[in-house]
């Protein structure tokens, strides 16, 4: 559950059947890719974090395949696959910024360079990241 999350949050995730689970976790990420609307990708990678964020808060190793995805994201050339990356994560640190603890010279690399990166909105999506991040430790 996320520091700033109401006390009168319910995690319903266990109620789901294991295959609808697993279902949502991949179709989750298929749609990143999938839209093209920089606005609604944004709001679907906020969504992706705060779930995957209460998921791994609750029960650490039930998505495995989440940091992965996220690293694919960030190796993709496609800008808008990158700011994904980041927006997942913003929303994610709110929950779990535990998880990425022995990725921590990873992360540096990665917002280190997009502090540098040419792209004004990839360096804006790196900053909030960061300062999600930095918020919770």
């Amino acid at each position: 559950m996320s520091n700033f999350s109401p006390s009168t949050y319910t995690n319903v995730w266990s109620k789901i059947a294991p295959a609808t689970q697993e279902l949502i976790k991949v179709k989750l990420f298929e749609v990143i890719y999938k839209e093209t609307d920089l606005s609604m990708q944004r709001h679907i990678a906020d969504t992706l974090g705060e779930v995957a964020g209460s998921i791994i808060a609750t029960e650490p190793t039930s998505w495995p395949e989440f940091k992965k995805h996220v690293y694919t994201l960030f190796q993709d050339q496609n800008v808008s696959s990158n700011l994904a990356a980041f927006y997942i994560l913003e929303s994610f640190f709110t929950f779990c910024p535990e998880y990425f603890k022995e990725d921590s010279n990873d992360l540096y690399a990665l917002f280190k360079n997009s502090f540098c990166h040419e792209n004004e909105k990839l360096k804006l999506a790196a900053l909030k990241s960061f300062s999600s991040y930095l918020e919770v430790l």
